[in-house]
């Protein structure tokens, strides 16, 4: 794909990183990742790194990388987490993910002076394709209860994508959420509200719900990232192989 990009296109100034998919169960990637931390997050990891050389330093090349209200309750474990597991669901660490790549990322073009804009965007709870992995006995109750009542259309969940692709921001800008968020002591309020709320296109905020420590933990993600599409996670764990064979 990035060879065809290339053989395309001179110049980037776009990249959204908005590949997702929810499901439950063991499932991997050909490579042993757990399917929702290799697709949500660790393709999107390798994409950006691989693509830019091609864009050009300035504030209009923008990286958008979509989150979720999910991220809140994400694990930090990154080893952990790309691992596959019958019994953990990899959706929320995949989009904490998402957010701590947006962070590295944003420190790493500061250091070098470079002019490239990342934000993470939550698309807000939007009815698409990307449940189509839930059990029907779930779907099919979900999508006419609550899905055609309370979620975004395609349309309105785009909008924080196009916002952090397109519009002009503060430098501080980091998250965008689709949604009308109360402030408290000037921070945002429950994730409910950020899932849920009134609907505005987009709302920009100066930072996201992470760690205390939210650059070491980056770094750390961006180390575990590199382990790991070079084949080996930990130090010994092979990812061709399935964990149950260690």
């Amino acid at each position: 794909f990035v060879d065809n990009v290339k053989g395309r296109f001179q110049s980037i100034h776009i990249l959204v990183n908005n590949a997702g998919l929810n499901a439950t169960g063991y499932k991997t990637t050909s490579d042993g990742i757990d399917l929702l931390m290799g697709v949500n997050y660790l393709a999107h990891y390798l994409l950006t790194k691989l693509v830019l050389p091609l864009m050009p330093d300035s504030p209009d090349s923008r990286i958008v990388n979509l989150s979720s209200v999910l991220h809140h309750f994400g694990s930090i474990n990154w080893i952990k987490t790309l691992k596959p597991s019958t019994f953990r669901n990899g959706y929320a660490p995949s989009k904490l993910a998402m957010v701590y790549l947006t962070i590295y990322l944003r420190s790493k073009f500061k250091s070098e002076n470079r002019k490239i804009r990342v934000f993470a965007v939550n698309p807000g709870a939007v009815r698409t394709e990307i449940w189509r992995f839930l059990p029907k006995f779930l779907l099919v109750p979900l999508d006419y209860v609550i899905m055609k009542t309370f979620f975004l259309d395609s349309e309105q969940g785009s909008m924080t994508s196009i916002a952090g692709a397109c519009n002009s921001f503060e430098d501080n800008i980091f998250y965008l959420s689709p949604y009308l968020v109360p402030r408290v002591f000037n921070w945002s309020w429950l994730p409910l509200v950020e899932v849920m709320g009134p609907f505005v296109g987009f709302t920009a905020e100066k930072k996201a719900m992470v760690s205390k420590n939210p650059q070491e933990v980056a770094e750390a993600l961006w180390k575990v990232s590199n382990e790991a599409v070079s084949g080996i996670l930990g130090g010994e764990y092979v990812l061709v192989q399935s964990p149950t064979s260690k």
